[in-house]
């Protein structure tokens, strides 16, 4: 997770490959792994367990750092979404609240990043869309909110290499930042 807090989400995500990529490609599908040795080995040899859930330690950062969704307040009441993508091109998840799902997808393609929540009832987000140190447009809709290096709506500022929206009332929200040239 410190590594994606960073600015480091490929060595993160080189690392979540490296320790549970094995353990991914050959899921005995019936219970978490403990650990594993070389080449999926057991490290302990006839000693090791393999029912704990320690492997599912990589889940948290999957959601709250790549996929970006966090709560802000308890039980989700206020929300985050900003994604640390590094190389990878798209991600999506629901999370169940105690309001309802949220849903967060994010793709990234020719040039451009386009992030789709949905925000559960009784709730209220915001977003962080990563500029990747690049001048570029944000877009909802038909509407520009940020182009030309400044906010063309109320509520949008550059915070860090992300461009940030307050303040998403209930629905779904689809954002798409574009480069400028």
């Amino acid at each position: 997770m410190a590594r994606f807090e960073t600015g480091l989400a490929d060595s993160a995500i080189d690392q979540i490959k490296r320790t549970y990529g094995w353990m991914d490609s050959h899921d005995p599908g019936i219970t978490q792994w403990e650990g594993i040795g070389p080449n999926g080995s057991l490290y302990e040899d006839g000693y090791t367990s393999m029912a704990h859930g320690w492997s599912t330690g990589v889940l948290p950062a999957l959601t709250h750092q790549l996929l970006g969704a966090k709560p802000t307040s308890p039980g989700y009441a206020t929300c985050a979404v900003r994604p640390h993508p590094g190389s990878v091109r798209w991600t999506q998840g629901e999370l169940s609240t105690p309001h309802g799902k949220l849903g967060v997808k994010w793709v990234r393609e020719d040039g451009r990043f386009t992030l789709t929540v949905r925000v559960p009832r009784s709730t209220r987000g915001s977003v962080a869309l990563p500029t990747d140190g690049h001048r570029v447009a944000l877009r909802a809709g038909d509407r520009t909110l940020w182009s030309d290096g400044r906010a063309r709506a109320s509520g949008v500022r550059l915070d860090a290499g992300y461009l940030t929206l307050a303040g998403l009332a209930h629905g779904t929200h689809r954002f798409t930042l574009v480069r400028e040239s």
